[in-house]
């Protein structure tokens, strides 16, 4: 399999818990790992609602195969801008991964 052109550096964060100091639990994200990355942007659709107009675009991340990366726990970090990751493939045997993803403007 072709590696393509992985030459978009991006950062993995991971989901964890902490318990603040009135006891309630609150969602903390950290630096998983930084790897080089294939970009692909998809699709991007405006919404106006209310007061509000927001653009969201899909993007592909491809990246070399790390094991666990789940959409609920994960998300990308391109640019200073948050990727929500909505769905991972796994392409050959334990190859590459595609991380599709969504980021709100």
């Amino acid at each position: 399999m072709r590696a393509g052109k992985k030459n978009r550096r991006i950062k993995i964060e991971q989901l964890a818990y902490t318990k603040t100091a009135t006891g309630t639990k609150a969602e903390v994200w950290s630096l998983y790992r930084t790897v080089w990355a294939e970009e692909k942007t998809k699709s991007s659709t405006e919404n106006f609602g209310g007061d509000q107009y927001t653009t969201q675009v899909g993007t592909v991340f491809k990246i070399d195969y790390i094991d666990g990366i789940t959409p609920k726990d994960f998300r990308v970090i391109y640019r200073g801008r948050e990727y929500n990751i909505i769905g991972v493939i796994e392409l050959g045997m334990n190859e590459a991964l595609e991380l599709h993803a969504e980021a709100q403007y």
